[in-house]
C-alpha cells in the first residue's frame, strides 16, 4: 500500500511542530517552593538597622500576607507597612503591597530569601524563615 506525498507532508508537519511546542501548562504551574510562614531580616545593604517582617501564606502560586517594617526614623524614610498579593514561579516570589507603595521580588533558597524591595528607590532585602506556619486570617 502506497502513502500519499500529501499525508507524508502532514505528518512531517506535526512532527516538527510537536518540537517546537510550548513547554506543558503542568510544567508551567508546577510549584516547588513554599513561602508559607513568617520571615525576618533587613532591608539595604548591611541591613541599615532596619528591620522586616513578612507573615506569608501560600496556596499553590498565589501568596497572601503582611509587610511590617521597623525603620529607624535617622535613615530619613519611611517603608510602609501592610497587606500584600504575590505569587511564586520557580524560586522567585514577586510581591506588591495591597495598599500600595511597595513592590519586591526576591529568590528563596531553602530557609532564605534575598531580593530587592521598590518604594520610590530600590532596596535590597534579606530575609530567613523563623516559622513555617501559615499566619492566622486576622492579621
Amino acid at each position: 500500500m502506497k502513502t500519499s506525498p500529501i499525508v507524508l507532508i502532514l505528518m512531517l508537519g506535526l512532527v516538527v511542530s510537536a518540537g517546537c511546542a510550548k513547554p506543558d501548562w503542568i510544567q508551567q504551574t508546577l510549584v516547588t517552593t513554599d513561602v508559607t510562614g513568617a520571615w525576618v531580616g533587613s532591608l539595604g545593604k548591611g541591613g541599615l538597622g532596619a528591620e522586616v517582617r513578612l507573615d506569608l501564606d501560600q496556596q499553590g502560586q498565589k501568596v497572601h500576607g503582611s509587610l511590617r517594617s521597623f525603620v529607624s526614623s535617622n535613615y530619613g524614610f519611611e517603608f510602609p507597612n501592610g497587606p500584600l498579593e504575590g505569587t511564586i514561579q520557580g524560586d522567585v516570589f514577586n510581591f506588591k503591597m495591597t495598599n500600595g507603595g511597595v513592590t519586591g521580588e526576591l529568590t528563596v533558597n531553602g530557609e532564605e530569601m534575598q531580593g530587592y524591595a521598590t518604594t520610590g528607590g530600590r532596596t535590597q532585602m534579606y530575609l530567613r524563615r523563623i516559622n513555617s506556619t501559615a499566619p492566622s486570617r486576622s492579621q
